[in-house]
């Protein structure tokens, strides 16, 4: 007797094995196939992501689901798709829309009966990012094409809460009870991002851009790459950053690699003079923030390798180089430029080299410094 109980649930955990596996495989195979529409649950999706309380409501044209590659352990994992998402406020006003957004919720959140967001990943969005005089930012993030000018015209000023809302949700403690009280990652990818910086003339433009936030214990961590449009001559910037909770500090680090410096002429009328200066450029550029993400210091170090240097105040034909670089950092509270070092080697006379470095200051009086450079070439040197 009990050997036939004993077979029996053998086989029977032996056809149930086989069941599941061939289940599983046929769900593997129809996704490989493509998206699976799941538009009985757009509801619930609908309902997970909007905030009554504060006004929003979400959208969704077809929620799918996908299998996507994950470049970060080599595996793939299930993918929510939402398609067509469109934000509005309390009057039913549409204030952001995005082409694709992919969503992950809270695995325990879900066995309790909610539909809590745990990852936000818009696609292909259009961004515009305005900071004002003031310091504080703008944001507007639409479905579309790319739009024909970089800078929108004056007076569309961006004003989108929503993406401002998702970065609060990072920067405070995890809050079930709140609509994003859970987010853990947002990321765009693929976004044609605008930024323009009203308190100092800046404006660019970003063909592409894949950004990624992460709430850490210490508040948030970010990176992305960037390949920027400047004067027609695409550019591939890679950023990383941290923001601190405790003291409500930032830092963000940029490293650029064949970045031509007469790209740069175009971005401020004060960048105009690069304008000759046909030089790719390779170096990191890191920047701190204090509280209400109000800069406070500058730290550069970069390197120009070989091109030429037009200066039409010296002479009507442009210097040749061979290489140039400088290192140093910029105080904004204190309004002082120290450079360490700095270096051009130009390729005439045998080779004749400047370099040195130095300190600048503005004060209530006006600009005060001190310089030491060094001139050498033909086998003879000068200190100026």
């Amino acid at each position: 007797m009990i050997r036939r109980v004993s077979s029996v649930l053998f086989w029977s955990t032996v056809a149930l094995t086989l069941l599941l596996t061939g289940l599983v495989g046929a769900f593997v195979w129809r996704l490989s196939q493509g998206p699976i529409a799941l538009d009985p649950l757009t509801p619930y999706v609908e309902e997970a992501l909007s905030d009554p309380a504060a006004g929003v409501g979400v959208t969704v044209g077809d929620l799918v689901l996908s299998w996507a590659d994950d470049d970060a352990d080599g595996y793939g994992r299930l993918d929510l798709r939402a398609r067509h998402v469109r934000v509005v406020n309390a009057e039913g006003v549409p204030v952001a829309s995005v082409p694709e957004l992919g969503v992950g919720f809270s695995v325990r959140q879900a066995v309790r009966g909610r539909l809590v967001p745990t990852r936000l990943e818009a696609v292909r969005p259009q961004v515009v990012v305005v900071r004002h005089e003031d310091g504080s930012l703008g944001f507007s993030i639409a479905e579309g094409p790319p739009p024909a000018n970089a800078p929108p015209a004056n007076g569309a000023e961006p004003s989108t809460p929503v993406a401002l809302d998702a970065l609060d949700a990072l920067r405070r403690p995890p809050d079930p009870t709140r609509t994003l009280g859970l987010l853990k990652r947002l990321s765009v990818i693929g976004a044609d991002l605008t930024v323009i910086n009203r308190r100092y003339g800046i404006s660019w433009h970003a063909s592409r851009a894949d950004i990624t936030f992460d709430r850490d214990a210490g508040g948030i961590t970010g990176r992305g790459r960037l390949t920027l449009d400047l004067g027609g001559r695409p550019a591939t910037v890679e950023a990383s950053g941290e923001y601190s909770a405790r003291d409500d500090g930032a830092r963000v680090a940029l490293k650029v690699a064949g970045l031509e410096l007469s790209g740069l002429a175009g971005v401020l009328p004060e960048l105009a003079p690069l304008a000759g200066a046909v030089l790719p450029l390779d170096g990191t550029v890191e920047a701190a923030y204090g509280a209400g993400f109000q800069l406070q210091r500058v730290r550069f170090d970069l390197a120009a390798g070989a091109g030429r240097l037009g200066v039409p105040e010296l002479r009507p034909a442009p210097f040749a180089v061979r290489s140039a670089g400088a290192a140093g950092v910029f105080d904004v509270e204190a309004r002082t430029l120290a450079v360490d070092r700095v270096g051009v080697l130009l390729d005439e006379g045998g080779g004749i080299r400047l370099s040195g470095g130095g300190t600048l200051k503005e004060t209530a009086a006006g600009l005060s410094g001190a310089a030491k450079l060094t001139l050498a070439g033909g086998g003879r040197t000068a200190l100026v």
